[in-house]
Protein backbone atom coordinates (compact mmCIF):
# COMPACT_ATOMS: atom_id res chain seq x y z
CA UNK A 1 0.00 0.00 0.00
CA UNK A 2 1.36 3.90 -1.02
CA UNK A 3 0.04 6.58 -0.30
CA UNK A 4 0.81 10.20 -0.71
CA UNK A 5 -0.95 13.75 0.47
CA UNK A 6 -0.18 17.06 -0.51
CA UNK A 7 -1.80 20.03 0.98
CA UNK A 8 -1.27 23.21 -0.82
CA UNK A 9 -0.16 26.45 0.63
CA UNK A 10 -3.46 28.47 2.26
CA UNK A 11 -5.66 25.22 2.08
CA UNK A 12 -8.35 24.30 4.78
CA UNK A 13 -4.97 21.90 6.51
CA UNK A 14 -2.22 24.54 6.38
CA UNK A 15 -0.89 27.72 5.97
CA UNK A 16 2.15 25.97 4.30
CA UNK A 17 2.36 23.75 1.35
CA UNK A 18 2.99 20.24 3.02
CA UNK A 19 3.35 16.74 1.72
CA UNK A 20 3.76 13.09 2.84
CA UNK A 21 4.45 9.91 1.79
CA UNK A 22 4.11 6.50 3.05
CA UNK A 23 4.69 3.03 1.64
CA UNK A 24 3.74 -0.54 3.46
CA UNK A 25 4.14 -4.13 2.68
CA UNK A 26 3.29 -7.19 4.50
CA UNK A 27 2.75 -11.09 3.06
CA UNK A 28 2.42 -14.03 5.02
CA UNK A 29 3.81 -17.57 3.52
CA UNK A 30 2.46 -20.92 5.26
CA UNK A 31 3.31 -24.56 4.35
CA UNK A 32 1.48 -27.28 5.78
CA UNK A 33 2.52 -31.01 4.80
CA UNK A 34 0.33 -33.60 6.35
CA UNK A 35 0.11 -37.47 6.70
CA UNK A 36 -3.19 -39.47 7.28
CA UNK A 37 -4.11 -42.90 7.87
CA UNK A 38 -7.74 -44.45 8.30
CA UNK A 39 -9.13 -47.37 8.48
CA UNK A 40 -12.38 -49.77 10.08
CA UNK A 41 -12.38 -53.22 10.74
CA UNK A 42 -14.79 -54.98 12.14
CA UNK A 43 -16.30 -52.66 15.56
CA UNK A 44 -12.87 -51.03 15.48
CA UNK A 45 -12.68 -47.41 13.64
CA UNK A 46 -8.78 -45.56 13.55
CA UNK A 47 -8.04 -42.61 12.12
CA UNK A 48 -5.00 -41.02 12.97
CA UNK A 49 -2.61 -37.60 10.96
CA UNK A 50 0.60 -35.96 11.22
CA UNK A 51 1.01 -32.27 10.28
CA UNK A 52 4.05 -30.30 9.98
CA UNK A 53 3.13 -26.66 9.61
CA UNK A 54 5.44 -23.73 8.73
CA UNK A 55 4.46 -19.70 8.81
CA UNK A 56 6.31 -16.91 8.32
CA UNK A 57 5.58 -13.28 8.17
CA UNK A 58 7.05 -10.10 7.25
CA UNK A 59 5.76 -6.65 7.29
CA UNK A 60 8.19 -3.42 6.07
CA UNK A 61 7.05 0.36 6.35
CA UNK A 62 8.87 3.73 4.93
CA UNK A 63 7.72 7.12 5.48
CA UNK A 64 9.06 11.02 5.47
CA UNK A 65 7.48 14.27 5.38
CA UNK A 66 8.44 17.37 4.24
CA UNK A 67 6.94 21.39 3.94
CA UNK A 68 7.70 24.60 3.07
CA UNK A 69 7.53 24.11 -0.79
CA UNK A 70 8.58 27.28 -3.10
CA UNK A 71 5.67 26.37 -5.45
CA UNK A 72 2.86 24.37 -5.27
CA UNK A 73 3.32 23.61 -8.86
CA UNK A 74 6.89 22.87 -10.19
CA UNK A 75 8.94 22.96 -6.86
CA UNK A 76 7.59 20.49 -5.06
CA UNK A 77 9.61 17.48 -4.83
CA UNK A 78 11.07 16.81 -1.28
CA UNK A 79 14.24 18.04 -2.40
CA UNK A 80 12.47 21.24 -2.35
CA UNK A 81 11.24 21.86 0.41
CA UNK A 82 12.59 23.85 3.28
CA UNK A 83 11.82 21.71 6.24
CA UNK A 84 12.59 18.00 6.04
CA UNK A 85 10.18 15.96 8.58
CA UNK A 86 10.64 12.88 9.74
CA UNK A 87 11.67 9.88 7.97
CA UNK A 88 10.44 6.14 9.37
CA UNK A 89 11.57 2.43 8.13
CA UNK A 90 10.64 -0.24 9.87
CA UNK A 91 11.16 -3.92 9.15
CA UNK A 92 9.35 -6.99 11.29
CA UNK A 93 9.16 -10.64 10.88
CA UNK A 94 8.08 -13.57 12.79
CA UNK A 95 8.51 -17.34 12.15
CA UNK A 96 6.70 -20.65 13.69
CA UNK A 97 7.18 -23.93 13.24
CA UNK A 98 4.90 -26.76 14.33
CA UNK A 99 4.94 -30.78 14.46
CA UNK A 100 1.27 -32.14 14.90
CA UNK A 101 -0.04 -35.51 15.85
CA UNK A 102 -3.46 -36.62 16.42
CA UNK A 103 -4.94 -40.28 16.79
CA UNK A 104 -8.87 -41.13 17.64
CA UNK A 105 -10.61 -44.50 17.79
CA UNK A 106 -13.71 -45.52 17.86
CA UNK A 107 -14.85 -48.86 19.23
CA UNK A 108 -18.98 -49.75 18.41
CA UNK A 109 -19.70 -45.77 17.94
CA UNK A 110 -19.44 -46.30 22.22
CA UNK A 111 -16.41 -45.92 23.34
CA UNK A 112 -14.61 -43.16 22.11
CA UNK A 113 -10.46 -41.60 22.52
CA UNK A 114 -8.56 -38.92 21.26
CA UNK A 115 -5.17 -37.97 21.62
CA UNK A 116 -3.36 -35.25 20.77
CA UNK A 117 0.40 -33.86 20.82
CA UNK A 118 1.76 -30.47 19.56
CA UNK A 119 5.22 -29.04 19.59
CA UNK A 120 5.74 -25.48 18.30
CA UNK A 121 8.25 -23.10 18.16
CA UNK A 122 7.88 -19.25 17.80
CA UNK A 123 10.42 -16.83 16.93
CA UNK A 124 8.42 -14.49 19.23
CA UNK A 125 10.47 -15.85 22.21
CA UNK A 126 13.71 -15.97 22.86
CA UNK A 127 16.48 -18.71 22.61
CA UNK A 128 16.13 -20.06 25.96
CA UNK A 129 11.86 -21.33 25.58
CA UNK A 130 11.47 -20.79 22.22
CA UNK A 131 10.04 -24.07 22.08
CA UNK A 132 6.23 -25.83 24.09
CA UNK A 133 4.82 -28.67 24.19
CA UNK A 134 1.26 -29.12 24.32
CA UNK A 135 -0.59 -32.75 24.80
CA UNK A 136 -4.57 -33.02 24.98
CA UNK A 137 -6.49 -36.44 25.97
CA UNK A 138 -10.29 -36.71 25.24
CA UNK A 139 -12.32 -39.67 26.19
CA UNK A 140 -16.24 -40.66 25.72
CA UNK A 141 -18.74 -42.91 25.99
CA UNK A 142 -21.76 -42.78 24.03
CA UNK A 143 -24.07 -44.93 26.34
CA UNK A 144 -27.00 -44.22 24.92
CA UNK A 145 -25.81 -47.49 21.86
CA UNK A 146 -25.62 -49.63 24.63
CA UNK A 147 -27.99 -53.12 24.42
CA UNK A 148 -28.90 -52.54 28.43
CA UNK A 149 -29.68 -48.76 27.37
CA UNK A 150 -31.63 -49.49 24.16
CA UNK A 151 -33.28 -51.90 25.72
CA UNK A 152 -34.71 -50.83 28.54
CA UNK A 153 -37.65 -48.38 28.99
CA UNK A 154 -35.05 -45.32 28.94
CA UNK A 155 -34.38 -46.77 25.80
CA UNK A 156 -37.71 -45.91 24.31
CA UNK A 157 -37.27 -41.81 24.97
CA UNK A 158 -33.34 -41.28 24.58
CA UNK A 159 -32.50 -40.36 21.67
CA UNK A 160 -28.66 -39.63 22.44
CA UNK A 161 -26.35 -39.63 25.77
CA UNK A 162 -23.02 -39.29 25.72
CA UNK A 163 -20.69 -39.12 28.62
CA UNK A 164 -17.32 -36.91 27.83
CA UNK A 165 -14.12 -35.57 29.49
CA UNK A 166 -11.05 -34.37 28.43
CA UNK A 167 -7.80 -32.80 29.66
CA UNK A 168 -5.51 -30.57 27.74
CA UNK A 169 -2.61 -27.92 27.92
CA UNK A 170 -2.49 -25.14 25.03
CA UNK A 171 0.04 -22.43 24.53
CA UNK A 172 -0.41 -18.76 23.49
CA UNK A 173 1.74 -16.12 22.44
CA UNK A 174 0.63 -13.12 24.07
CA UNK A 175 3.88 -10.91 22.74
CA UNK A 176 4.39 -9.04 19.51
CA UNK A 177 7.61 -9.11 17.35
CA UNK A 178 11.12 -8.49 19.04
CA UNK A 179 9.91 -8.19 22.96
CA UNK A 180 12.06 -10.68 24.16
CA UNK A 181 15.16 -8.64 22.94
CA UNK A 182 17.07 -5.81 23.95
CA UNK A 183 16.78 -3.16 21.05
CA UNK A 184 18.82 -0.45 20.31
CA UNK A 185 18.18 3.19 19.33
CA UNK A 186 20.66 5.83 18.29
CA UNK A 187 21.34 9.79 18.98
CA UNK A 188 23.84 12.24 18.88
CA UNK A 189 26.52 12.73 21.40
CA UNK A 190 28.58 15.90 21.52
CA UNK A 191 28.24 15.96 17.90
CA UNK A 192 29.05 12.01 17.29
CA UNK A 193 26.58 9.24 16.04
CA UNK A 194 26.00 6.93 18.77
CA UNK A 195 23.96 4.28 19.91
CA UNK A 196 22.16 3.11 23.69
CA UNK A 197 19.81 0.29 24.55
CA UNK A 198 16.22 1.27 24.12
CA UNK A 199 14.69 -1.17 26.54
CA UNK A 200 15.50 -4.51 28.45
CA UNK A 201 15.20 -7.52 26.86
CA UNK A 202 14.24 -11.17 28.51
CA UNK A 203 15.60 -14.34 26.41
CA UNK A 204 13.97 -16.45 29.26
CA UNK A 205 10.17 -15.48 27.99
CA UNK A 206 8.02 -18.52 27.32
CA UNK A 207 4.62 -20.02 25.77
CA UNK A 208 1.93 -18.67 28.07
CA UNK A 209 0.16 -21.99 28.97
CA UNK A 210 -3.31 -23.14 29.98
CA UNK A 211 -4.35 -26.07 31.33
CA UNK A 212 -8.11 -27.29 31.18
CA UNK A 213 -10.19 -30.06 32.24
CA UNK A 214 -13.54 -30.60 30.69
CA UNK A 215 -16.61 -32.70 31.65
CA UNK A 216 -19.68 -32.79 29.98
CA UNK A 217 -23.56 -35.28 29.78
CA UNK A 218 -25.20 -34.68 26.48
CA UNK A 219 -28.49 -35.73 26.38
CA UNK A 220 -31.47 -36.07 24.20
CA UNK A 221 -34.82 -37.31 24.07
CA UNK A 222 -38.05 -38.21 22.61
CA UNK A 223 -36.19 -38.30 18.40
CA UNK A 224 -33.42 -34.97 19.67
CA UNK A 225 -37.11 -32.89 20.14
CA UNK A 226 -35.64 -32.30 23.50
CA UNK A 227 -31.77 -31.44 23.65
CA UNK A 228 -29.87 -30.94 27.54
CA UNK A 229 -26.24 -30.54 28.28
CA UNK A 230 -24.60 -29.97 31.27
CA UNK A 231 -21.10 -29.06 31.37
CA UNK A 232 -18.11 -28.91 34.50
CA UNK A 233 -14.84 -27.08 34.01
CA UNK A 234 -11.54 -26.17 35.46
CA UNK A 235 -9.39 -24.06 33.75
CA UNK A 236 -5.69 -22.87 35.13
CA UNK A 237 -3.12 -20.46 33.39
CA UNK A 238 0.12 -20.53 33.86
CA UNK A 239 3.41 -17.96 32.64
CA UNK A 240 1.29 -15.34 31.47
CA UNK A 241 2.82 -12.30 29.78
CA UNK A 242 2.93 -8.83 31.77
CA UNK A 243 4.63 -5.75 32.19
CA UNK A 244 7.08 -6.52 35.24
CA UNK A 245 8.22 -2.52 36.52
CA UNK A 246 11.68 -2.20 37.09
CA UNK A 247 13.68 -0.17 40.40
CA UNK A 248 14.61 2.99 39.23
CA UNK A 249 18.15 2.03 39.67
CA UNK A 250 17.94 -0.74 36.32
CA UNK A 251 17.46 2.77 33.92
CA UNK A 252 14.42 1.17 32.71
CA UNK A 253 10.66 1.37 34.18
CA UNK A 254 9.10 -1.88 32.80
CA UNK A 255 10.28 -5.26 31.05
CA UNK A 256 8.22 -7.66 29.29
CA UNK A 257 8.04 -11.29 31.85
CA UNK A 258 6.77 -14.38 32.38
CA UNK A 259 4.70 -13.21 35.73
CA UNK A 260 0.94 -13.98 36.46
CA UNK A 261 -1.14 -16.93 36.59
CA UNK A 262 -5.46 -17.53 37.14
CA UNK A 263 -7.16 -20.08 37.66
CA UNK A 264 -11.15 -20.94 37.31
CA UNK A 265 -13.95 -23.29 37.56
CA UNK A 266 -17.39 -23.54 36.78
CA UNK A 267 -20.70 -25.19 35.61
CA UNK A 268 -22.70 -24.55 32.86
CA UNK A 269 -25.73 -26.01 30.76
CA UNK A 270 -27.96 -25.68 27.86
CA UNK A 271 -31.32 -27.01 27.09
CA UNK A 272 -33.17 -27.07 23.68
CA UNK A 273 -36.46 -27.95 22.83
CA UNK A 274 -38.45 -28.36 18.93
CA UNK A 275 -41.74 -26.74 19.93
CA UNK A 276 -42.87 -27.16 16.36
CA UNK A 277 -40.59 -28.73 13.72
CA UNK A 278 -41.68 -29.74 10.25
CA UNK A 279 -39.65 -30.28 7.06
CA UNK A 280 -40.55 -26.41 6.24
CA UNK A 281 -40.27 -24.80 9.90
CA UNK A 282 -38.55 -25.31 13.47
CA UNK A 283 -39.84 -23.12 16.06
CA UNK A 284 -37.34 -23.61 19.14
CA UNK A 285 -36.86 -22.40 22.81
CA UNK A 286 -33.39 -22.17 24.45
CA UNK A 287 -32.45 -21.78 27.92
CA UNK A 288 -28.59 -21.70 28.82
CA UNK A 289 -26.76 -20.20 31.64
CA UNK A 290 -23.40 -20.35 33.69
CA UNK A 291 -21.48 -19.81 36.97
CA UNK A 292 -17.44 -19.15 36.59
CA UNK A 293 -15.24 -18.66 40.09
CA UNK A 294 -11.75 -16.99 39.18
CA UNK A 295 -9.38 -16.43 41.79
Amino acid sequence: RETLVYNRAGSTFTTVSERTWSHSKSDTKSWINRLMYANTFGKHDIMASVNVEMEGWQSTYHSMGASGFPDDEILNSFSNATTKGTMTETYYEKRMLSYIGRAQYNYDSRYLLTLTFRRDGSSLFGSNSRWGNFPSIGVGWTFSNESFIRDSKVGQFLSHGKLRASYGKAGSQNLSTYQWMTMVSSNIYNGASGIYPANIGNPSLQWEETRMLDIGLELEFFESRLRLVLGYFEKKGDNLIYTQSLPPSSAFSTMTANMASTKARGFEFDISYDVYRTSDWLVTLNANGSQNNTW
